[in-house]
């Protein structure tokens, strides 16, 4: 959660797509938050083209839109697209914390034909339920290639932006 002390202005957020970039910033204190800007253009169309070249070409992209429009500080949240993420539901046992983090590794190994290794893997309790007469803890599972990870930061960071928070 932000918090305010006195009107301040909070890092940037955002969020693309394939084909659109949108940036806001809102400005606040502990009183309230109001949208300071929301700004949005198209990217270029790089489907076809080299990943270093495409990423050259956002990464410019938002770097003008950054320039052209009153957003300030460099500092950003953003998020990866759902395409980019494995996100799985699962029931595992009663398991004290440690042993869900073991737990949600595993599932994510049998579940994805990548190694473990090359992987992000978080996960939320989301609670308990009833399966037959067991009681179990259902977990989200989320994952995404740490290649996705680099490529995404390598990008914001040519853009001129300071990585804060990469969400999903």
């Amino acid at each position: 959660m932000l918090t305010f002390t006195r009107k301040r202005l909070s890092p940037l957020g955002l969020s693309f797509s394939r084909t659109t970039a949108t940036l806001v910033q809102l400005s606040g204190s502990v009183t309230g938050f109001d949208l300071r800007t929301a700004v949005q253009c198209q990217l270029p169309d790089v489907t076809d083209a080299d990943p270093d070249v495409s990423d050259r070409s956002i990464s410019d992209a938002l770097r003008t839109l950054v320039n052209d429009h009153r957003l300030r500080g460099r500092q950003v949240v953003s998020c990866l697209a759902s395409d980019e993420l494995f996100i799985e539901t699962v029931r595992l046992p009663q398991l004290p914390p440690a042993e869900i983090t073991k737990a949600a590794q595993w599932e994510v190994s049998e579940r994805l034909s990548i190694p473990v290794e090359e992987v992000e893997v978080r996960y939320l309790v989301a609670g308990e339920v009833r399966q037959d007469n067991a009681v179990k803890q259902e977990v989200i599972l989320i994952a995404c290639p740490r290649t996705v990870v680099r490529r995404r930061l390598k990008i914001l960071e040519a853009a001129g932006l300071i990585p804060v928070s990469l969400d999903i």
